[in-house]
């Protein structure tokens, strides 16, 4: 059940991170946590909203 991540890591990829840093900094509460497989994960309040692998 392999997934081909290839694509975040260019790049693209790290311009569309920061376009989601920038819109979910706007945004009450969000904190950014980066887990222990190194993904990027956005929460509110304890509850994950956007990961990103």
């Amino acid at each position: 059940m392999g997934h081909d991540l290839s694509g975040m890591k260019t790049p693209k990829g790290f311009e569309m991170l920061e376009r989601v840093r920038s819109i979910c900094g706007e945004l009450p509460e969000v904190t950014e946590l980066i887990d222990g497989h190194g993904h990027n994960t956005f929460k509110v309040k304890d509850k994950s909203f956007i990961l990103k692998f």
